[in-house]
Formats: C-alpha cells, sequence, structure tokens
C-alpha cells in the first residue's frame, strides 16, 4: 500500500463514525436502525484501521483491536447524539 492511499484509508476510516452517525440521525428516527448501522460502523472502522495499521506494526495493531471498536463506538454516539439533541432538536 502506497503511503498516499494509506493517508485517504485512514481519512475515511476516521471520519466513518462522524458521518454515519449525523447522516442516519437526519435520515431516519428508527432507534434499532441506529444501533444496528452504528455496530456496522464500529467493525467496519476496526477492521480498516487494524488492515493499515498491520502493514506497519502487527503488535501495535492487535493491541489496538482493544480501544479501536470503543473509541469508534464513542465517535459515532456523540456525533448522533450531538445531531439530534443540539442541532435538530427533537
Amino acid at each position: 500500500m502506497t503511503r498516499s492511499t494509506a493517508k485517504v484509508y485512514v481519512l475515511l476510516v476516521g471520519l466513518l463514525p462522524y458521518f454515519a452517525g449525523c447522516l442516519l440521525v437526519v435520515a431516519t428516527r428508527d432507534h434499532w436502525f441506529w444501533i444496528i448501522a452504528g455496530l456496522l460502523t464500529i467493525v467496519l472502522c476496526t477492521s480498516f484501521a487494524y488492515i493499515i495499521r498491520s502493514s506497519a506494526d502487527k503488535q501495535r495493531a492487535k493491541q489496538m483491536l482493544i480501544a479501536d471498536p470503543i473509541l469508534y463506538g464513542f465517535e459515532f454516539f456523540i456525533s448522533a447524539v450531538m445531531v439530534r439533541y443540539m442541532i435538530l432538536g427533537r
């Protein structure tokens, strides 16, 4: 993987929970859909982050598998809550 390709993947993986959380809140009011989409977002982001990190340092990539799902989950949840209650006022 080239350096510029890795930067694009890192940017997409890092911003996906924020965009997914915001767009889902605006698009739908179904809480179960948010939960399922949040879990899928967490799995996708964690998987891609592991793939990107494992190309450089496999040990660090394995260690971050513990923290990454929690961090991506908080990113998704915080962005969804901020948009729902602070911006949309629902």
